[in-house]
C-alpha cells in the first residue's frame, strides 16, 4: 500500500465541517451524537487512510488499548494497535478492501457482509491481547474511502473458556 506518513487533521464532531454553514438547533444532536460514540461498549478507533494516523478513539478504547486522547494528537499511528507481526497481514487485508477504489479515484463498493478479522493487538504498554476487529469506510463526495472506523473487542475471555 501507498501510504503518506502525512499527519491527518483530527475532525472534531463537536462542530460543522471546514466550509460547512453552522446550525445551532443541530448542537443537540451533535451533543447526543458524541456521547453515543464515546460511550460505545465496543472500542472505536477511526484512521486516516492517507496516513494510517488515528483521529479518533473512544472510552472503550482508551480502557482496552490504553491509549488516551493526548496519544492521538500525539500523532498515534493505528499500525501500533496491532502486534508488529500481524500488522502485515492486517495491511494486506486493508489493501484487499480499498486498493482498486483509492488507485483509480473510484468509488468504494461496500461488501454488502459482516467480516470480521481476528488479530493479535497491542496495547500502548506493549501488553497484546487476542482481538476481533470489524471495520467500515467513511467516503469522500466521491465515495473513494478516507478513513476507516473500527470496532475492536478483547475476546480473550472467549478463549479463557476453551
Amino acid at each position: 500500500m501507498n501510504f503518506q506518513p502525512a499527519r491527518a487533521e483530527q475532525w472534531d464532531m463537536s462542530q460543522p465541517r471546514q466550509g460547512g454553514e453552522y446550525h445551532p438547533e443541530y448542537d443537540a444532536l451533535r451533543r447526543e451524537y458524541n456521547d453515543f460514540r464515546y460511550f460505545l461498549p465496543d472500542a472505536l478507533v477511526e484512521i486516516d487512510l492517507a496516513s494510517l494516523q488515528v483521529l479518533y478513539a473512544n472510552r472503550m478504547a482508551e480502557i482496552v488499548l490504553g491509549i488516551t486522547a493526548a496519544d492521538v494528537k500525539g500523532g498515534l499511528n493505528g499500525s501500533a494497535l496491532v502486534a508488529p507481526e500481524d500488522v502485515p497481514r492486517m495491511l494486506d487485508i486493508l489493501a484487499g478492501y480499498i486498493n482498486e477504489s483509492r488507485g483509480a479515484n473510484e468509488p468504494y463498493t461496500r461488501t454488502g457482509k459482516q467480516e470480521i478479522h481476528y488479530v493479535t493487538m497491542r496495547r500502548i504498554d506493549g501488553s497484546t491481547f487476542p482481538g476481533e476487529t470489524q471495520s467500515s469506510f467513511v467516503l469522500d463526495g466521491h465515495g473513494v474511502p478516507v478513513r476507516m472506523l473500527s470496532l475492536i473487542r478483547d475476546v480473550s475471555h472467549r478463549l479463557d473458556r476453551e
